[in-house]
């Protein structure tokens, strides 16, 4: 709560304070903030000043989960592999249309994050493949 206080108090004057010093600098900066928490309740709960909520609060983008995005499954897979590929030195994997249904079909609570992690994992465990299946996700336990 205290930090809140000096963050609303930085982004209100436009000045910090660097630790150990009596002089202000002046600061011209934007935020950008996310968080998966419900922000209204946290005011309610007293974690989070609704003062500061409301200075940050200036546009706002809601992101569904993944979950309920489930056509963006697909495009995101390819992006990863185009992406691991350049990084590891290989070929993009295909992904067999099985594989892409059973990744579609799983739930992903660590959201885009874990659907990438599970696309690097193919390229760090399966080097040598590069047509994905539903056994080679099972044999490095993505599904």
């Amino acid at each position: 709560y205290n930090l809140q206080a000096k963050l609303l108090r930085a982004i209100e004057t436009g000045e910090i304070s660097p630790i150990g010093s009596e002089k202000t600098i002046k600061v011209n900066v934007r935020i950008i903030s996310a968080t998966n928490k419900n922000i209204e309740e946290s005011i309610q709960r007293g974690e989070f000043r609704s003062d500061l909520f409301h200075r940050l609060n200036v546009v706002r983008i809601s992101i569904p989960p993944l979950d309920e995005r489930k056509e963006d499954i697909p495009p995101l897979i390819e992006h990863f592999s185009k992406s691991f590929a350049a990084i590891y030195g290989q070929r993009p994997k295909k992904f067999k249309e099985e594989a892409i249904k059973e990744l579609v079909s799983r739930s992903w609570p660590g959201n885009v994050r874990e659907l990438q992690n599970a696309i690097e994992k193919c390229f760090v465990l399966l080097p040598e493949v590069s047509e994905i299946t539903t056994a080679h996700l099972r044999e490095i336990e993505v599904i």
